[in-house]
């Protein structure tokens, strides 16, 4: 009998502490937010501007990254061929030149000399 009374009593405890409560809420709310105003935080000084360009970490950088930690070559990461007569402004042009020496350099560590040629004629007609 007294066995059947601790059992009773444990399975009361266990369904009680497994029922949902009706006064808890179902919204979450986010925390008080941390921002910086508009005004303060267009106010960069020159030295942290250059600190953060710095920091940026070069496209050759990255290719050397990937070569050293043994990823294998794919030429699903180069940039499609570019029409230099759909680039309009000289920051479209700046851009693509960017991005072809991102792929030049990649190809460069990859021993890819072969494919650096079509990116070479592209930059070429920039």
């Amino acid at each position: 009998m007294k066995g059947s009374v601790t059992l009773l009593l444990i399975v009361v405890f266990v369904c009680m502490a497994c029922r949902n409560s009706t006064s808890k809420t179902s919204e979450f709310v986010f925390p008080e937010a941390d921002s910086v105003p508009m005004a303060e935080s267009q106010k960069l000084s020159p030295e942290a501007i250059a600190d953060i360009s710095k920091n940026i970490t070069s496209p050759v950088e990255i290719a050397n990254l990937l070569f050293t930690l043994d990823v294998t070559f794919s030429q699903n990461y180069l940039a499609t061929s570019i029409d230099p007569k759909k680039q309009g402004t000289n920051f479209d042009k700046a851009l693509e030149l960017g991005i072809l020496g991102a792929d030049l350099g990649y190809l460069n560590i990859y021993e890819k000399t072969g494919s650096s040629l079509d990116v070479l004629s592209s930059i070429r007609k920039l």
